[in-house]
């Protein structure tokens, strides 16, 4: 590969970096003013972009009858179709 196109494709990387900077601090802000999000966060391996998914996937988890039903609807379940 030629000096040239390594350093363009690191100026692009380098464009990206305050884009991207900016939108982890906009997540973040949003992770940590969401009350599930915060609490969701307290689970050992679990951040503030996976607490916010799940917050937003799942809705009020109220509305669920028994535990058992969270993970089959953010669809973690495995589950086998037969005929």
């Amino acid at each position: 590969m030629e000096v040239d196109s390594i350093n363009d494709y690191l100026d692009m990387i380098e464009a990206l970096n305050d884009p991207i900077e900016r939108i982890t601090k906009e997540v973040k802000k949003e992770a940590r003013a969401t009350e599930d999000a915060k609490l969701l966060m307290t689970i050992p391996g679990v951040g503030f972009v996976w607490s916010l998914t799940l917050t937003i996937e799942l809705g009020d988890v109220e509305r669920f009858s028994n535990p058992n039903e969270v993970p089959a609807q953010a669809g973690i379940v495995p589950s086998t179709e037969e005929s």
